[in-house]
This record gives C-alpha cells, structure tokens and sequence, in this order.
C-alpha cells in the first residue's frame, strides 16, 4: 500500500445570469411599443414608480445653467413641481 500526500490545482470560471439581468437584457432588445406597453403596466403595478415628463427633467437640469431661478420656478410650477428650484434643491 502506498501512502504519500498529493494535492490538485484547479481553476474555473463560471458566468451567472440572474433574473434582474435576463429582465434588462429582455428590454434592451424590446421593439419601441413593447417597452412603453412594458413601462405603462410597471406604472400600474408598482405604486412606487411614477412617470417624469420630458420638459420636467429639462427644467431641473437648466436650474445650474440659467441665473434667472424664478423663471424656473415658474415652468416648474406650470408642470406641477411642488419643490421650488434654488432652495437646497439640486437636479
């Protein structure tokens, strides 16, 4: 009988896809009407999600470039913001 001590080296590489990644790779290669009909059923379902207008984001963002605070705040309140723009705020 043979006694003697050996040992083994391996190395391997495995790749797992989770279910969050399968669902955004899903939606990358969704058609344009799919992925609203997606969204606008996640906006039902999900209580915590909520649409932001386009104009809206642009308002926040040109808060850093235009001196004139006031006149944003006006667009912001015409789009229903209820946070005024140069108090604390940032976009």
């Amino acid at each position: 009988m043979k006694q003697g001590l050996t040992q083994h080296q391996g190395l391997r590489q495995e790749l797992r896809i989770n279910p969050r990644l399968y669902q955004a790779m899903d939606m990358l290669y969704m058609p344009m009407m799919d992925l609203q009909q997606h969204l606008k059923q996640e906006l039902l379902i999900n209580p915590f999600l909520e649409l932001v207008e386009q104009e809206y984001i642009h308002v926040r963002v040109a808060l850093e470039a235009s001196p004139n605070v006031d006149e944003l705040n006006m667009r912001l309140k015409k789009l229903g913001g209820s946070r005024r723009m140069g108090e604390g705020a940032k976009a």
